[in-house]
């Protein structure tokens, strides 16, 4: 299972869940301070993440930065036939295939592994 399906699996499973709970809590109050920003790199928390998942896959779709479109996203994860659904549509887009390149490197690699245990 690849980290990004696990990524989605939880964020549908949180999204599931009890208002109260303190995941649903800590996403809550995300949303509410969207206006207060700071200075530097922004933090890479599930909701962040989720959007820049969500903007890669569908470019022209809404972004996951209002309450509505998180109770949006909330009420499809409801049914988990429709979440599952909707998010083999999303990681498969999001996996970035091995390039000519990266196949080297992982040949380089694992020769100079079999190099040093010879």
């Amino acid at each position: 299972m690849h980290i990004v399906e696990s990524r989605w699996r939880l964020f549908g499973h949180i999204l599931r869940r009890d208002k109260d709970i303190q995941a649903n809590k800590a996403m809550q109050a995300y949303f509410n301070q969207m206006a207060c920003r700071y200075r530097g790199r922004p933090t890479a928390t599930l909701p962040v993440i989720i959007n820049r998942e969500l903007s890669q896959a569908y470019p022209h779709h809404k972004k996951l930065k209002t309450l509505n479109y998180l109770q949006t996203m909330r009420l499809l994860a409801q049914d988990r036939n429709k979440w599952r659904t909707f998010t083999r549509r999303i990681v498969p887009s999001l996996l970035r295939p091995l390039t000519l390149t990266s196949r080297r490197r992982a040949a380089d690699r694992s020769n100079e592994v079999t190099q040093l245990t010879l």
